[in-house]
């Protein structure tokens, strides 16, 4: 017997899980101007997370940004009137996998796994690659990695962190 105890449709949870849920949604939601106005509708695929545009929180540089890995700032289409940009690191997937070391180091743990793909070049296959799903395995990899000097998520969840630590 399959048991359901979600109260999001199934749109609403495709639109979480292809924009990382609430965490996009502080962006503005699938209307956001994060994302190029072709796609701002309510149909997302894996491939809809593959470009920013400039007005995208991620592609400018603030406080908060200014540290990370910058967007790859080449305009890829021929409109001067619409920029959009390849490969910027923002959280994708079911857990939020961002700045290029988290990239970086998921691809190597992939690479390791005889699993290749250039995550630094192409920041978007994280969401794309199927073969095998890429943003669960991120989600997994991400829970179970420490990442000193913070410990994994495991770790703590199963309570082999000094409470002073965190």
């Amino acid at each position: 017997m399959q048991r359901n105890c979600s109260t999001l449709s199934e749109d609403i949870a495709k639109e979480c899980f292809y924009r990382g849920g609430l965490y996009h949604f502080y962006e503005g939601g699938p209307r956001s101007s994060f994302f190029p106005s072709s796609n701002r509708t309510n149909s997302f695929q894996p491939e809809d997370g593959k470009y920013c545009i400039p007005e995208g929180r991620y592609c400018n540089e603030t406080p908060e940004t200014k540290f990370w890995y910058p967007c790859d700032t080449r305009n890829i289409t021929n409109d001067e009137s619409q920029e959009l940009f390849k490969s910027c690191y923002f959280g994708r997937g079911p857990f939020q996998l961002s700045w290029n070391y988290n990239y970086g180091q998921f691809q190597h743990f992939l690479a390791l796994n005889d699993i290749k793909v250039d995550l630094l070049s192409e920041p978007h296959l994280l969401l794309e690659k199927m073969d095998p799903p890429l943003a669960m395995l991120s989600a997994i990899w991400f829970y179970m990695t420490p990442q000193p000097p913070k410990p994994s998520m495991h770790d703590i969840i199963m309570g082999r962190v000094l409470s002073n630590i965190i």
